[in-house]
């Protein structure tokens, strides 16, 4: 009985050290960082690569910001090494890969030894040698709030003109060297070329090449390695070495942005003839054919729109058709100029852009209904408006048609939007179904004033809707624009009955306009679901 009564105790004690530890443990994980249910931003998942078809244990959901809160007190050094340029390398205790098992050594060796250290010295510290499952679970429950962290206009800026980031080479006037490089292949080694600037992710893809490192290699390895040197130098304003300092949506949204950002200067146009095709039949010696009028584009205007060159130039910084001819190109990977110009789904096309604009809560009132498919071919004239009476007058020379893109840039007016009061009706009243609650009364002029007031703050929005009555589209679809267009009633009928034409009813058509544009705009009231507030109920 004795012996028993002993064993009992032990188990009791043992299980007892068991919840201690992992309450301990749960406590640690939430210290400082977003909590399970809203996610976090550091989770990394561990996986050993392994060229053979053998079974291994799962994935190791590693929680980076969570261990280096636990091991304030060091630096990068207790878990990464430096290579031979002093810099460090991102890898668990090595600064390359080696073969599986030696890898997996790596990782069990430092990361039980650093655990067993701690709990030797009394403090909370992770799973040990036959613990397996604690680290290798097969389900985390983790989730990721991991947010991507756009290297805008703005933040370039920021790097920029910030005296502290100087170039490699002392003769430099400009710091754009201390990021940028080319890629010597025989050498082996960067350089600095002035003028060649380009987004890191021209060279740097998804994935390691045979002459570049990955882009998220080479992010955390640059930034994190200059952020840490500002450290040391104890730099106020250094980066972030934290990965919630980049990656978290909400500490994203305390970044400092600079309005307006000077312009980067990178040899780029101001405007741009776009007529490739018929620069090429010229520069073949021939007479080009007046298919469609040419674009006249406004470069600079829309850089100081895009969040970064790359919003545009998503391989290099050369001129689109370089890559995107008329008739498709290997280097383009096929597609044409005009595809490239007209993807309505790809937000690097023009179309694409102003598509995706059109999502914004000011616009998305409208555009979210209207049917999505091929634009009208009225709509071409909106940037294929350089007119010229026939192909014989179009300018050869490259200076002549800078001149020409200039003169029909500077001819475009877009004054505010505006109607005479008079021809916009205060008040709809809606009675179609008059038996049973009061007519709807719909502040049709109250409407109408607060989405030209919303219009007439965005350049583009103004631009396209030139046309005096084109807002009045929005609602009044698929009708002539006049300052007194059809009634709902004429297209859409009362009657509950399938149309053929996939046409809604009237009773849909009202519920689909309305509460469509209430809940993608916003409005707080009427609720969109607040039946009551239009359809009142007979006394």
């Amino acid at each position: 009985m004795g012996i028993k009564k002993i064993f009992q105790q032990f188990i009791w004690i043992v299980s007892f050290l068991l919840l201690a530890s992992v309450i301990g443990m749960a406590a640690l994980e939430v210290k400082n960082q977003d909590s399970a249910d809203n996610g976090r931003t550091d989770g990394i998942r561990i996986q050993v690569a392994d060229s053979s078809d053998k079974d291994h244990m799962p994935a190791v959901m590693f929680l980076h910001d969570l261990h280096t809160e636990a091991l304030k007190e060091k630096d990068c050094s207790t878990c990464h090494l430096k290579n031979d340029g002093g810099q460090y390398t991102f890898k668990f205790m090595r600064t390359a890969d080696f073969e599986y098992d030696v890898n997996m050594t790596v990782y069990h060796e430092n990361c039980i030894g650093c655990h067993n250290r701690m709990k030797e010295e009394g403090k909370q510290a992770g799973p040990n040698t036959g613990n397996c499952r604690a680290c290798h679970n097969q389900e985390s429950n983790i989730p990721s709030s991991w947010a991507d962290l756009a290297f805008d206009q703005s933040l370039h800026y920021r790097h920029v003109s910030a005296e502290t980031i100087r170039p490699k080479e002392k003769a430099q006037k400009d710091n754009c060297g201390a990021c940028h490089h080319e890629f010597d292949k025989k050498a082996r080694k960067t350089f600095y070329v002035p003028g060649k600037e380009g987004a890191c992710k021209y060279c740097h893809l998804d994935a390691n090449t045979k002459d570049a490192r990955s882009i998220q290699t080479v992010t955390h390895e640059s930034c994190l390695n200059c952020h840490l040197s500002m450290k040391g130098k104890k730099v106020i304003k250094a980066g972030p070495i934290d990965c919630e300092g980049c990656h978290s949506a909400e500490v994203q949204k305390e970044i400092k942005v600079v309005k307006p950002v000077p312009r980067i200067k990178r040899d780029q146009p101001d405007v741009v003839l776009m007529a490739t095709a018929m620069n090429k039949v010229i520069a073949a010696g021939k007479q080009p054919q007046l298919a469609i009028p040419p674009v006249a584009f406004n470069h600079k205007m829309h850089e100081s729109t895009a969040k970064s060159c790359q919003s545009c130039h998503h391989a290099s910084l050369e001129k689109c058709s370089a890559c995107h001819t008329p008739a498709g190109d290997k280097k383009g990977d096929f597609i044409t100029l005009e595809k490239a110009m007209h993807a309505v789904k790809d937000s690097q096309s023009c179309v694409g852009c102003h598509t995706q604009a059109q999502k914004k809560q000011d616009c998305a009132g409208c555009h979210s209904q209207m049917a999505f498919g091929k634009s009208d071919k009225s709509s071409c004239k909106s940037c294929h408006n350089v007119l010229l009476t026939d192909a014989k007058h179009f300018p050869a020379k490259p200076e002549d048609q800078v001149k020409l893109a200039h003169s029909a840039i500077s001819d475009r007016k877009m004054p505010p939007l505006a109607y005479d009061q008079k021809d916009v009706p205060e008040k709809v009243i809606i009675d179609v179904m008059k038996k049973d609650y009061q007519a709807a009364e719909l502040p049709h002029r109250k409407i109408v004033n607060t989405l030209l007031t919303r219009l007439n703050k965005d350049t583009m929005g103004k631009y396209f809707h030139k046309d005096k009555y084109s807002m009045c589209q929005g609602c009044h679809h698929n009708s002539p624009m006049t300052a007194a267009p059809p009634k709902c009633a004429t297209c859409h009928s009362i009657a509950q009955k399938k149309a053929t034409d996939g046409r809604p009813s009237l009773k849909g058509a009202y519920h689909g306009q309305c509460i469509g544009c209430h809940d993608k705009m916003g409005i707080k009231k009427p609720a969109a679901t607040a039946c009551a507030e239009c359809h009142k109920k007979k006394s």
